[in-house]
């Protein structure tokens, strides 16, 4: 039997093996062919690959596997007219979603006018419908930035010109304004049944749709699998689930407005003085208790824009304004800022002082604290109004003298 001696690296040697253990290594890589080898009646070392006697023994590297060639996407069917419904709603509908909410709450903060409008009946339907457009403009980005929608790629839809290929920003863009006027009506309830019903029936007799057919764009369909369909339902019915529980907002917060637009005023009582006052009914009333035992009174415009803190503290006998003042900001500093020093004044005899700022962390937040002195009692006013400040302005200024009414 042959013994072998190999040399990987260095000096090292490595051996005796027989010939069968020398071919394991050789198959597996162990021993490449720029090793050094020797045995018994050869000359001097030598390199693997000059070696005939062991040539046989290395294995053939297979090629790389071939890449699978991507279906060429005319050879998919054009998408059916439930295929193409479905894809359509879920993507407006979570576009609508994002529009709606965003532009809401942009309006709803800095314009009194449309946090006042926005709870009249019938305000929400116009303003979805005007977000519409928006929402077609937010689908062609989405498209241009990711290459299709989330609808259309769960269902595997793409939309493409004849020959297959994507669309640019301005063709997409225009194909949805389109899309909008022919197929959504609009988004006029009612009407977009009938232009879906009636682009549904084209596709139906095989025809392509009002907006495509002039342009040659055409919607294709890839095979979709169980599992993707599932997955596409069950988002599907959690949108819808989303866009119920919004529209149930929105009517409970517009149902509630236009109660307190018919509602009567009540009657609170000052529970120190008996004296009482004829209340709005966008103000909701709640007594709390406060750190020294007493209780406060809390008034909440009913759309969560402005809030009245009334209180009263008793103080021992030649407690002044000033010091007063000095330990209300000092409890408060953590909360309230303000932006001056204030002014003293005198209201009806009695001193006064009225200070104004912002929640500390939140300049949207202002504040207006007004304080009079009666003989050891400083009873106080606490405003707080959130953006847009002129659609609270009156009602908080009536309400601040309504309560400075009961006070004696």
């Amino acid at each position: 039997m042959t013994a072998w001696w190999y040399n990987l690296k260095g000096n090292k040697k490595e051996g005796p093996i027989d010939l069968v253990e020398l071919n394991k290594l050789i198959i597996n890589g162990k021993i490449d062919d720029k090793a050094m080898l020797w045995h018994e009646g050869m000359d001097n070392w030598k390199v693997l690959e000059e070696i005939e006697e062991l040539r046989g023994s290395k294995v053939a590297t297979p090629p790389p596997l071939p890449v699978k060639a991507e279906q060429d996407p005319l050879s998919y069917s054009l998408a059916t007219n439930w295929q193409r419904f479905f894809a359509r709603i879920f993507d407006t509908w979570w576009e609508i979603i994002i529009v709606a909410v965003g532009l809401g709450w942009g309006l709803g903060t800095y314009s009194s006018s449309f946090a006042e409008w926005i709870n009249n009946p019938g305000a929400d339907q116009l303003f979805t419908m005007l977000c519409l457009p928006i929402a077609m403009v937010l689908d062609a980005c989405v498209y241009q930035v990711a290459g299709n929608t989330p609808g259309k790629a769960f269902l595997g839809l793409t939309v493409g010109t004849i020959h297959a290929k994507p669309l640019s920003f301005s063709q997409y863009l225009t194909r949805n304004f389109s899309v909008w006027f022919s197929g959504l009506a609009l988004g006029f309830p009612l009407i977009n049944l009938y232009t879906m019903t009636k682009q549904s029936g084209r596709l139906k007799k095989g025809l392509q749709t009002n907006y495509d057919e002039p342009t040659g764009f055409r919607v294709r369909a890839k095979p979709c699998g169980l599992v993707r369909k599932t997955l596409f339902g069950l988002a599907f019915v959690s949108l819808f689930a989303a866009m119920i529980g919004l529209g149930v907002m929105s009517k409970d917060a517009e149902t509630q407005a236009r109660v307190a637009d018919t509602l009567p005023n009540y009657n609170w009582e000052n529970p120190v003085s008996q004296l009482t006052a004829s209340i709005n009914p966008k103000w909701k009333y709640e007594a709390q208790p406060n750190d020294q035992g007493g209780q406060v009174y809390m008034f909440t415009e009913n759309t969560n824009h402005a809030a009245i803190i009334f209180a009263k503290e008793d103080a021992s006998a030649g407690y002044s304004m000033s010091e007063y003042l000095t330990t209300f900001k000092k409890a408060n500093e953590a909360n309230m800022h303000f932006s001056d020093g204030g002014r003293y004044f005198e209201s009806e005899g009695h001193q006064a002082w009225e200070g104004t700022g912002n929640m500390v962390g939140n300049n949207d937040q202002v504040i207006n604290v007004q304080v009079i002195q009666f003989e050891n009692s400083f009873w106080r006013v606490v405003s707080i109004q959130t953006t847009p400040h002129d659609l609270t302005n009156k009602i908080v200024s009536d309400l601040r003298i309504l309560l400075w009414a009961t006070v004696k």
